[in-house]
């Protein structure tokens, strides 16, 4: 009877507020210690295990680096002191990382930001860099789900499984999920047209920027679209000997399956392992 009062009291509007101000608090408190606790693992790395968290530059786990961006700019708030390799993923040019160095590789909703060039860019120096038999293990949003969900006009599901800076239609809502255009600045009658007329694949890159300017480009927004059929294209071509669809919290690395990773709840996410 108790389990059942605790779980009626979990679904109202009071235990929500709770809660966001207890996460609050308890978010406020990590960002407060966090530098001190990267500057630990920074000290204490084990040269023998070699792990690198792509595109999260707040991350922080024993033996672990990490690499994202700490650009100059106010829309960048990592701090590069932090940050092992400070490399903006756009860039094209060899990742200043020796190569069959890392034991693993982890990217969680990182490579949706980038253009398709600049992701299969990442998938070449990710592959190049991993020790023989080592994994990538990579989390994005899966735009096959999406993109049924648009199909069956189930706004419902984005506003559970999307993360849409504009959330003022179900239009809006799918378009953020794999294209950093603004909702404004499409035709929305045009816009379905092309989706019920076109092949799954020319409609979607028609509505993504295949060049980014950096002077404008906020990395917050998605800017491609991911899915496992892309994934396996993009790893076969890379080098990859295996290519494992997965699961949240499934890896086939016992290291991947702790709660600091995959972490984003939610059906509308792509799990997948990838062995060098």
């Amino acid at each position: 009877m108790l389990e059942k009062i605790k779980g009626i009291f979990r679904h109202t509007f009071f235990y929500r507020q709770l809660h966001k101000m207890y996460r609050k608090k308890i978010m406020a408190k990590e960002a407060k210690n966090y530098p001190f606790k990267r500057k630990r693992i920074i000290e204490n790395y084990s040269q023998s295990i070699k792990y690198l968290n792509v595109g999260d530059g707040r991350f922080a786990r024993t033996n672990w680096r990490l690499l994202d961006y700490a650009g100059d700019d106010s829309n960048y708030n990592y701090r590069a002191s932090l940050i092992d390799y400070n490399i903006n993923l756009l860039n094209l040019e060899p990742w200043p990382l020796k190569g069959n160095s890392f034991d693993i590789v982890y990217s969680s909703h990182c490579l949706e930001h980038l253009t398709m060039e600049s992701i299969e860019h990442s998938f070449r120096q990710i592959q190049r860099i991993l020790k023989p038999a080592g994994i990538f293990r990579l989390t994005v949003p899966d735009i096959d789900c999406a993109y049924e969900a648009f199909l069956n006009e189930d706004l419902a599901w984005f506003e559970t499984n999307a993360n849409a800076p504009d959330k003022s239609s179900i239009y809006s809502h799918f378009l953020n999920f794999f294209s950093n255009k603004n909702s404004e600045e499409i035709d929305k009658i045009a816009f379905r047209n092309d989706f019920e007329k076109l092949p799954k694949i020319e409609f979607l890159n028609k509505y993504i920027n295949q060049k980014i300017d950096m002077a404008t480009h906020r990395f917050e927004y998605h800017a491609s679209w991911i899915n496992f059929d892309l994934v396996e294209k993009l790893g076969s071509s890379a080098g990859f000997s295996q290519i494992i669809k997965s699961s949240r919290r499934q890896s086939i690395s016992e290291e991947l399956r702790d709660p600091m990773f995959d972490h984003k709840p939610g059906n509308g996410n792509l799990y997948a392992d990838l062995i060098k």
